[in-house]
């Protein structure tokens, strides 16, 4: 390597005022795009949508092991709550849709009914965000607390629990719908140790009613077993009824489904029956029972003719048919139908 000193002295200090002046050449100046050949939209449909490679965040995320959200009772009855309106909470939101419209020329009191409405709702929603996927709608807290909200909602107790108020009605028939509910609810703790946290909720309703020569009741009942034990299987069960009848005809339908969350398992059953009375002693029916499983595809089927007829007072003779069908499904049971034929005499002392 050279020991020379270097020496920028006499070195010709560089122009700015040239370099600043000098202007960029364009590169397309002397090209000509004229004889080029336009890409046509046809050659771009070749293109497909599947060729486009998916990788999903949650690929591979084992979501089975995520603990449980749980439901408090005091929990359900604030959503029951929150999730009604009362009337003096209705009074107030309609005044003030009323102000909102008087001073605004662009919505109307419609609209702010409407508005409003939505805004409560999004608020119970973000409030009892457990509640959003609707399992506990039909719940049987859930329920006894709707109905708790309207039986303490003033407006109702102003016009029915006070004598001025069913003075003021100009018909009783509305104050009478009332008249024929039921309502019965429990709870049942679970205890200490294992069982700590296995507790039991049912509810309860029934109403009855009279429609001219029609009489009925509708029943529903709702109930709750939650196991925190080891192994523990939680329930969640629900039926509804109806039973009317009329002079010598009666009509009797039910529904309930059993939900076994642990092991993913929901029973459904349907039962109906008809009944009437010939008059002379002689009573016959028909009654059908129907249920299904969601795991293995498993349906059973029973129908029940039967025919009861008074010989004597205390003395009755039955005939009663069963015709029955069993399908396992994928369960691995075996199919089996068949059916059954009684008689039977029945005496009373």
């Amino acid at each position: 390597m050279s020991s020379e000193t270097l020496s920028f002295e006499k070195a010709a200090p560089l122009n700015t005022e040239e370099i600043s002046n000098t202007q960029p050449e364009e590169i397309t100046s002397e090209i000509d795009f004229s004889l080029g050949t336009p890409i046509t939209t046809n050659k771009t449909s070749n293109i497909q949508s599947e060729e486009i490679i998916e990788s999903p965040i949650t690929e591979g995320i084992d979501f089975s092991q995520g603990e449980e959200i749980k439901v408090s009772n005091l929990e359900k009855l604030e959503y029951a709550f929150d999730k009604n309106t009362q009337i003096l909470g209705n009074i107030y939101r309609i005044g003030k849709a009323k102000v909102q419209d008087i001073f605004d020329e662009d919505k109307s009191f419609k609209d702010y009914i409407l508005e409003n409405e939505a805004l409560r709702q999004k608020d119970v929603e973000k409030e009892h965000w457990k509640f959003a996927s609707g399992k506990y709608d039909d719940d049987g807290i859930v329920k006894a607390g709707e109905i708790a909200t309207l039986i303490l909602d003033p407006g109702y107790i102003l016009a029915y629990a006070t004598p001025w108020g069913r003075a003021a009605m100009k018909s009783y028939k509305m104050a009478s719908l009332m008249g024929g509910l039921t309502i019965g609810a429990s709870y049942a703790d679970g205890g200490q140790a294992a069982t700590e946290n296995d507790d039991i909720t049912t509810f309860g309703a029934k109403y009855a009613f009279t429609s001219g020569a029609v009489k009925g009741t509708i029943h529903y009942g709702q109930g709750t077993y939650d196991s925190a034990s080891s192994g523990g299987v939680s329930r969640d069960s629900n039926t509804i009824g109806l039973d009317v009848s009329s002079g010598p005809f009666r009509a009797v339908i039910a529904k309930g489904e059993a939900d076994t969350s642990t092991a993913s398992i929901t029973t459904e059953v349907t039962d109906y029956g008809v009944q009437y009375n010939l008059g002379n002693g002689l009573t016959l029916a028909a009654v059908g029972t129907q249920i299904e499983e969601n795991t293995g595809g498993e349906t059973s089927d029973i129908t029940t003719v039967s025919a009861k007829y008074t010989i004597a007072a205390g003395l009755d003779a039955y005939f009663t048919y069963h015709d029955y069908d069993y399908a396992p499904g994928t369960s691995g049971g075996t199919a089996d139908d068949g059916s059954k034929t009684y008689i039977t005499i029945k005496a009373s002392f």
